[in-house]
């Protein structure tokens, strides 16, 4: 009885061990996955600051931005050495 439990357990060892060698071939390892990890957060940052790059031009285009002098002209009073 003993002896045919060792021999059921040893091939179900032996089948594990196969299903374990065969699913190593899939996996990739860090060598192999450096080139793809690196291109991959080049696009993402790229796209990152393409998007804030998109924001920020959206707020200064529709922001009301006047000049120094303008603001100067429209006050009643003489302050020009405190802004320029």
């Amino acid at each position: 009885m003993q002896r045919e439990s060792i021999e059921v357990t040893v091939a179900r060892i032996e089948e594990k061990l196969d299903t374990v060698l065969s699913a190593q071939s899939t996996y990739v390892n860090m060598d192999q996955f450096r080139p793809v990890r690196a291109i991959v957060y080049g696009m993402v940052g790229i796209i990152l600051c393409s998007v804030v790059g998109a924001l920020v031009y959206t707020v200064v285009r529709n922001s009301p931005v006047q000049s120094v002098a303008a603001v100067r002209d429209a006050m009643k009073f003489p302050v020009a050495g405190i802004i320029e």
